[in-house]
């Protein structure tokens, strides 16, 4: 993860000389040549950065040096901040009484080597040293010992979605029809004694991530049956933090096909819209990743929602079994690990997708190999072979299999997601940080 950490650096460092090019002043003499000297360097140790993390499974040297680098890093990009906030300071202070900018004031203000910070001039001047100098020592290691090689890779990053909705391929997901037939049939059984002592039962579909509980929750939801046997359906994503206003004007807008009003707002007006959206219709409401198990929040909501016809039904869908049983769940689905089967059928369908029956014998021994790394995860089975499908060659499915990720300490699945993040620009490894 520290090539997230450098490009964030080398991001802060172009943003001094933006400041200095927009505000219309000058940077403190010597200050733009020793940043843009700081900016190649760090250029030149991100370009290793991926052979570096590469290396540091099984070489002790270069993971203690990426340790180091990270430390400097983290220390630069508070003395970075620390410069772009007196940069703003100074730009507002550059202002008169009456909006006027007193352009003598701002550019002696930023050609004084102490006057840019203040009092802290000389504090800033020493950390700068500092970590010009630690800086050095990291580079002149890599040089010197670890020898690592450079990258030119430059893949574009893509925004990932925010939030998750109902929509879901069918053909595409393998071995959970048996716990897709548990839940329809505690959805569409009659009422139990246990229900009738609740008003809206909670059924809680509880597994680690990357199991594929809201692939479930999907599943289920599309499924023909519960569309005849529920008007409406209601699909909220619920995230972290659970922002309970967010989710009742989604099932309000979803259960009468209308976008409440911007001015509606207190939960005293939406507890009555909601109230009303839901009235005497049989409804079920799917709340996928939920996270807080707040009692207040909880009850607040499932008060507002009393007002459906007896039958309706919630799905919550959850990484914390806690969750699930403070907020009253009458039925805990604990998601299992997929099937080996299963993930060999989904390992197949995304890494073979494309390739001729010849291709497919070819790889289909190492295949399996791999796809028995992945311990049952299908978002690591997902993860990795997204990344096969783009390996064409044998040779490159073998490096995978043998790779020395697998030796990792690291527990469960997590290796075969290893693989994937070190193949991401180091824009999106900044996620991960």
């Amino acid at each position: 993860m520290a090539e997230a950490i450098v490009s964030t650096v080398i991001d802060q460092l172009a943003s001094v000389i933006g400041k200095e090019l927009e505000h219309e002043v000058r940077l403190v003499v010597g200050v733009r040549k020793e940043v843009k000297k700081l900016e190649t360097k760090l250029t030149l140790i991100r370009a290793v950065l991926e052979d570096a993390e590469k290396k540091e499974i099984h070489e002790n040297a270069v993971k203690i040096w990426l340790e180091d680098l990270k430390d400097v890093m983290y220390d630069a990009d508070d003395v970075l901040d620390e410069w772009n906030t007196r940069i703003l300071i100074s730009r507002i202070e550059g202002f008169t009484a009456d909006g006027s900018h007193v352009a003598n004031k701002m550019c002696s203000y930023l050609l004084s080597p102490c006057a840019c910070f203040k009092h802290g001039g000389a504090r800033y001047d020493i950390a700068h040293r500092i970590i010009r100098e630690r800086l050095a020592e990291v580079a002149l290691t890599n040089k010197d010992q670890l020898h690592l090689l450079p990258s030119h890779s430059h893949a574009e990053p893509q925004q990932p979605p925010q939030f998750t909705s109902s929509i879901v391929d069918v053909s595409e997901v393998f071995g959970r029809n048996l716990d897709k037939q548990e839940i329809l049939s505690m959805l569409l059984c009659e009422t139990s004694q246990q229900e009738t002592q609740v008003r809206i039962p909670i059924l809680s579909i509880v597994g680690t991530g990357g199991f594929g509980k809201t692939t479930l929750a999907q599943l289920v939801y599309n499924e023909e049956t519960i569309t005849t046997t529920f008007k409406p359906k209601i699909w909220v994503c619920g995230s972290d933090p659970f922002d309970r206003e967010r989710v009742a004007r989604e099932i309000i807008a979803q259960a009468t096909r209308e976008k409440l009003p911007e001015d509606v707002v207190g939960w005293e007006l939406l507890h009555q819209h909601l109230c009303n959206s839901v009235k005497g219709k049989r409804f079920l409401l799917v709340l996928d990743d939920v996270w807080t198990g707040d009692s207040g929040l909880w009850e607040s909501l499932k008060l507002s929602l009393n007002g459906g016809e007896r039958g309706s039904k919630i799905i919550i869908t959850t990484r914390n079994e806690a969750v699930a049983t403070t907020i009253g769940s009458i039925y805990i689905h604990r998601l299992a690990q997929l099937s080996d089967d299963g993930c060999l059928d989904l390992f197949r369908h995304i890494a073979f997708w494309g390739r001729t029956q010849q291709e497919q014998e070819r790889l289909k021994g190492i295949g399996q190999e791999i796809t028995k790394k992945c311990k049952g995860v299908p978002l690591a089975v997902k993860t990795l072979a997204s990344l096969m499908q783009c390996k064409r060659a044998k040779e490159d499915w073998t490096d995978v299999l043998k790779s020395d990720v697998w030796e990792t300490q690291e527990k469960g699945f997590l290796p075969a997601l290893l693989l994937s993040y070190h193949a991401l620009p180091s824009v999106l490894k900044r996620c991960f940080m």
